[in-house]
């Protein structure tokens, strides 16, 4: 029989995918560590936080893989996430500084005024990630910076055609959407972006950019 035409843009609500989180945790960095580890991804962690300074807000923090990793010129790290089994595994991670806390915290749910805000691989993870980047620009400092390592659309349409294949696949078993374009939700989200790097084929993207500023002004209540 021909094959049923791929949902390239599957839904799941953002409780379906903390719930799914949730499931994942206990396994989570044995099944995934080891992809990170061949595709070189603690190198790509480790020098997008190279440039955190100040008081640092990690969106979607999850098991905790950037907490290591931290330069001493980010005085202070509040890492949230919407799961709390994902937190429960990152608490054993903490380092023994004084610079760390954990929050469950949904990334709609933002509140503070940061001067560096962190997000790895967690956009593909929200239902709207063009609001995602619209909450974390509002809890950055007008002056401050936004750094982003994600996973998306690659260079190649070959491979966009089975990331648009398996999209729904992929979204019930990880909770991640692996297909989406971050230039385009940059963009739309109004990320004002300094310099971004591609990776493997293209669908790994690393950001440093700086947030609307209209949007920083509303956080810092001006």
């Amino acid at each position: 029989a021909p094959e049923a035409p791929a949902d390239a843009a599957p839904a799941c609500s953002c409780a379906c995918r903390v719930a799914t989180f949730d499931a994942l945790s206990g396994d989570y960095d044995d099944t995934v560590g080891r992809d990170e580890v061949v595709m070189g991804v603690p190198l790509l962690r480790w020098w997008l936080l190279r440039s955190a300074r100040g008081d640092v807000l990690e969106v979607a923090a999850g098991t905790g893989a950037n907490l290591g990793k931290y330069p001493a010129a980010a005085t202070s790290i509040t890492a949230t996430d919407a799961s709390e089994d994902m937190l429960r595994v990152a608490a054993k991670k903490v380092p023994a500084d004084g610079r760390f806390a954990l929050r469950r915290c949904a990334v709609e749910e933002l509140t503070g005024c940061y001067d560096t805000v962190v997000d790895t691989f967690g956009l593909c993870s929200v239902d709207d990630p063009v609001a995602a980047l619209k909450a974390m620009q509002r809890a950055t400092k007008r002056d401050g910076a936004i750094l982003l390592l994600e996973h998306g659309r690659g260079h190649y349409a070959w491979l966009n055609n089975l990331l648009d294949r398996y999209a729904e696949r992929h979204l019930l078993r990880w909770g991640c959407s692996w297909n989406r374009d971050y230039g385009a939700v940059m963009e739309d989200a109004g990320l004002v972006v300094e310099s971004v790097r591609r990776f493997h084929f293209g669908t790994t993207y690393m950001v440093v950019a700086r947030p609307n500023p209209d949007l920083a002004e509303t956080a810092r209540g001006a």
